[in-house]
This record gives structure tokens, C-alpha cells and sequence, in this order.
């Protein structure tokens, strides 16, 4: 008859490292099944230690439903945590969904406004009231004015880059004199370029 380390712990009266010490050291020899677990022979055990007594066993038994209330509460603490997960999700969705919501709302009330609108304007039409012609020519006389202020700023922005180029012109004169022209604030005169011979 063969038993696990497990077993044998359980049964007779050694630690569990002390078995496998004795395991490593040779002088408790074992089997290795088809799935590479250690299985030791009864009689070995019985050469080597002793039954454990009765009174062992009461104790064997509370450890065991010991170690079953802490694996309980373990699978809670592991269960918690996930509750915990599970809740900031759901909230962080329910942000979502009522970020959406509040999208809907206002694309809803803009859709409303300018279908308001329109009826506005069609019974404007039906009533055959001018107002749709003295908006025309406020129209137009918005488009005339803003392409006047149109001209107005594209003839600025061409006086702007002429004064550019002029500072521009002056800034590269003024590095180009040498440092005797600076000091006695003269202009140099140009000289013509050599000729390379």
C-alpha cells in the first residue's frame, strides 16, 4: 500500500519537511506515479516513524477546518474585490450613459429650435409679409460691408509686409557696415563687385 507526503503526514508522527529532508537524504524511499506524484510505501513509513495517536488526529482534523474557514475566507476577500470591481464598472458606465444622454438631450433641443425656425420663416412666407425681402437687403448690405472691410484689411497687410521688406532692407544695410562705419555713424558706400579673373 502506497500513501501521498500528504497522507503520510497525516498518519504518522513527522512534519512535512522533515519527510521530505529524509525523502532528499535517502533514507525514505519513494515512487513517482504516472503523473510524476510522490507515493511512499506503507512499510517504509513504519521502519522509520511512528503512528501517529488518536489524540493527533482530533488535532489534524482542526487544522483542517481551519485551514477550510481561511481558504472561506480568502474566496470572500477574493469575492469582495471583485463586487468592488463589478461597482466601478457599473458606475463608470452609468457616467457613460448619462453623458450620452445629456449628447441626446441637446442635439434633441437644437433639432427643435431650428425646426421652430423654419416654421417661423414658412408662416413669415404664407402671411406674404416683406420681412423675408428687408432681410435680403440687410443680407446684402452685410455682404457688401464685409467685403469692403475685406479689401481694407488685405490692402493693410500688403502696407504691413512693404514696411516689412523696408526693415528688412535697413536691418541687413546696417549689418553689412564695419564696426568703424557704426562707431562714426557713417553709411558705407557701395562698392561694385570684382570682377574674378
Amino acid at each position: 500500500m502506497f500513501l501521498s507526503p500528504t497522507e503520510a503526514v497525516k498518519t504518522y508522527d513527522v512534519s512535512k519537511p522533515t519527510l521530505y529532508a529524509d525523502m532528499k537524504e535517502g533514507k525514505l524511499s519513494y515512487d513517482l506515479d504516472n503523473r510524476d506524484r510522490r507515493r511512499i510505501n506503507v512499510a517504509e513509513l513504519e521502519r522509520i516513524y511512528e503512528k501517529r495517536k488518536k489524540d493527533n488526529v482530533g488535532k489534524e482534523a482542526l487544522e483542517s477546518v481551519k485551514s477550510q474557514k481561511s481558504t472561506t475566507s480568502s474566496d470572500l476577500s477574493v469575492a469582495e474585490v471583485t463586487i468592488k470591481h463589478l461597482q466601478e464598472m457599473r458606475d463608470t458606465q452609468k457616467e457613460h450613459y448619462e453623458s450620452e444622454i445629456e449628447t441626446l438631450k441637446d442635439a434633441l433641443k437644437r433639432a427643435q429650435e431650428g425646426q421652430n425656425k423654419a416654421l417661423l420663416l414658412l408662416e413669415d412666407k404664407r402671411s406674404g409679409g416683406g420681412n423675408w425681402e428687408k432681410s435680403i437687403k440687410a443680407l446684402e448690405t452685410r455682404i457688401s460691408n464685409s467685403e469692403k472691410s475685406h479689401k481694407e484689411l488685405i490692402e493693410a497687410k500688403e502696407k504691413s509686409e512693404q514696411e516689412l521688406a523696408r526693415y528688412k532692407r535697413a536691418l541687413r544695410n546696417e549689418r553689412s557696415k564695419s564696426w568703424l562705419d557704426k562707431l562714426l555713424g557713417r553709411n558705407p558706400k557701395r562698392r561694385p563687385a570684382q570682377k574674378a579673373s
